[in-house]
This record gives structure tokens, sequence and C-alpha cells, in this order.
């Protein structure tokens, strides 16, 4: 499950470990006390108490360091009362504290302000354990990390989007939301029409998709929120306490991942010079 060099890396015993575990008397509470800091170092919990949860490369790796032999760890399972000494002693020992309300706080602002700039879950989850770790706070039960990521993740999608809702001149958020309607004698909105990729590779394909660019570009009258084909998030994306949260430039018109969802409505709206050009050579 680990590799030597890993386990080398993370849960490898330091001098002053070695005389913390040398204060247990007994050899399989040295062994267990060693095996608990480690498994802490590693994975930033402690090991379920019911049953006592075993990782057999960090036994093994353990019992070499201190000298033991790894089968002592069977003794040291059956002394829960034991078990949550050490832990106590080691998480005193490391400055750890638990995952209580004040930690969770921490965490959600933490998360919230990663979501600005990050969209996938899984690597807001990594985050969220490396902050955990940076700060000493012990993981809480896997489930509640997503729960906290997932709503953050939604706090922060709808938090930028108010914001650069916020800054959309009226006349053009009335043209963007015209996109949408679909019409009595249509059946899909404009805004599908637009999204529509062409039947087949051809001139008149070519030709179709530059009219649907020309139709794209916004109003003289749409105001500064418009800089050629790129919009900077960070004027749109801040903290809780109004602090701006530099996150970037996206480029609107190709957005990354779930953020299409609501970014389509602006990205379709901006000419880049490059589109101005084409279009140029087409109808001038």
């Amino acid at each position: 499950m680990y590799s030597h060099r890993q386990l080398k890396r993370e849960a490898a015993l330091t001098p002053a470990d070695f005389v913390e575990a040398g204060k247990c008397r007994r050899p399989q509470n040295r062994l267990g006390f060693a095996y608990q800091l480690g498994f802490v170092r590693l994975l930033n919990y402690f090991p379920r108490q019911q049953a006592f949860e075993i990782i057999e490369d960090l036994v093994n790796f353990t019992a070499v360091q201190i000298g033991v032999d790894a089968a002592l760890i069977d003794l040291y399972r059956k002394r829960q009362q034991t078990i949550s000494e050490h832990q106590r002693a080691i998480a005193s020992y490391l400055g750890l504290r638990n995952f209580g309300d004040t930690e969770a706080a921490l965490l959600e602002t933490f998360v919230f302000e990663e979501s600005c700039r990050l969209e996938q879950t899984a690597a807001l989850q990594a985050r969220a354990k490396e902050f955990l770790k940076e700060q000493r706070i012990l993981e809480p039960a896997e489930s509640r990390i997503t729960r906290i990521v997932g709503e953050q993740r939604k706090t922060a999608s709808e938090h930028i989007f108010r914001r650069i809702t916020a800054d959309v001149p009226k006349e053009l958020a009335h043209i963007l939301d015209g996109l949408l309607v679909v019409k009595p004698d249509e059946s899909v909105s404009a805004l599908q029409r637009i999204k529509a990729n062409p039947s087949k590779p051809s001139a008149d394909a070519m030709l179709g998709l530059l009219k649907k660019l020309a139709k794209s570009k916004p109003p003289a009258s749409s105001g500064s929120i418009w800089r050629g084909s790129t919009v900077t998030t960070s004027e749109h994306c801040s903290t809780r306490s109004g602090s701006p949260q530099r996150i970037g430039s996206a480029n609107y018109s190709r957005p990354r991942g779930g953020r299409r969802r609501w970014f389509a409505f602006f990205g379709r709206a901006i000419a880049t010079p490059s589109i101005r050009r084409w279009t140029c050579l087409t109808s001038c």
C-alpha cells in the first residue's frame, strides 16, 4: 500500500520520537505508540479503535526501527484504554488539535477561496486535506470534508455569478437573456443555434461559424467589463470579507469545466481582434 520511500519520508522516527516511545515500559506499548505516531503523520488522523486499524507495511517499518517483533501489535490492539491514552499523548506531543467548530469555520473559508479558482471536487478535497495538515488539525470523517467541499463549491459558484452579473450592463443582459428564449415558431433557442456544431467540414460551414461570431459581438455600450476576449475574474471574485481574491484571468470564450453552465452566456458575446479580422475578410 505504501512504498518504503514514502514511509521513510512520512513516518520515520526522529531521536525525539524514540525518547517519547521509550517512556512506554512494555515492548508492545512502545511498538503501538510508535506505530500511532507514524500513522498520524502519514494520514493526519489516528487509527480507528473499533477494530484497531492496522497498516501492515507501517507496522513492519516501525517494528524494524525500534527493534521489536511486529507480531506484538496483536497484544497492543486489545488495550483500548492504552490506545486512547497514547493518542492523547501523541496529539499533545505533536501539537495536534481535534476538528471542532472553530476548525470547521477555518476550513470552510479556505475551501471557499480555493473554489474561486479550482473547479474539480477531487482537487478541492486534496487542498482541504493539505490545509488541515499544515494547520495541525486532525482530519474529520471523509464524509464531512466532502460535504464542506460541496457546500463551499456551490457557494463560491453563486458568489462569482452574482459578482459578474452585477457588472453586466442592462442592455447586454437583455440581449443575453434573449438568447435563452425559444420562440413559438422555433424548436431551439438562439444560444443553442450558436453552440451547434457544423454538420460537416466545409467552406460554407466555416462561413456560417464566422457569421455566428459576428452576431456575438457585444454592443458598443456594453461597458468596460468586456475587454477584448479576456475578463479578469479576480475583479469578480473576492473573499467573504470583501478583499480581492486573485484567481487569474479566464478566457470566457472557452471556459473550463462546469463553469460553462453559466459562463457560456458571456463567452459568446466576446469578439477578439482575430475574429474581427476574419469577419472583415468575409464581409468587407
